[in-house]
C-alpha cells in the first residue's frame, strides 16, 4: 500500500485515493489464459486475528495455494485484545442460541386474534 494515500483525511478525495491504492495481486489459477485476481480475505486464526491477506479465489474448490499477506503483523497486545473479543462473541452467540426457542409468529398472531374476537 502507498503511504501517501491520504489515510486519516476527512476529505472524500483521500478515501477514494486509499481505495485506488489497493494493490491487485493474481494467483496461479487461470481463466481464458489470464491469471485470476486473488481475493483479499481476513484471517481469524488465534495467531493472526483480523489480519488481511490475499488468497486463491478458488480456495474452496481448486486451490492453487497462492497466499500473500496484505497487512503487517499485529502486535502481541492487538492479538490478545482481538482474541479476547472473539471469545466473548462466541459466548454471546452460544448464549443466544441456547435461549428460549424461536416464537411461532403465526401461532402468536392467531392467539391474539382469538383474544380480540372474544
Amino acid at each position: 500500500m502507498s503511504s501517501s494515500s491520504g489515510f486519516g483525511s476527512s476529505s472524500s478525495h483521500g478515501r477514494q485515493q486509499m481505495m485506488n491504492d489497493v494493490e491487485v495481486r493474481h494467483c496461479r489459477c487461470k481463466f481464458e489464459g489470464k491469471r485470476l485476481e486473488a481475493k483479499r480475505m481476513t484471517s481469524w486464526t488465534d495467531e493472526n486475528p483480523g489480519r488481511r491477506f490475499y488468497g486463491c479465489r478458488n480456495w474452496k474448490t481448486q486451490n492453487c495455494g497462492f497466499f500473500d499477506w496484505y497487512d503487517e503483523p499485529m502486535s502481541e497486545r492487538a492479538r490478545e485484545v482481538i482474541n479476547g473479543l472473539k471469545k466473548e462473541n462466541m459466548k454471546l452467540v452460544k448464549l443466544h442460541e441456547s435461549s428460549k426457542p424461536p416464537i411461532d409468529l403465526e401461532a402468536e398472531i392467531e392467539q391474539l386474534c382469538m383474544k380480540l374476537v372474544k
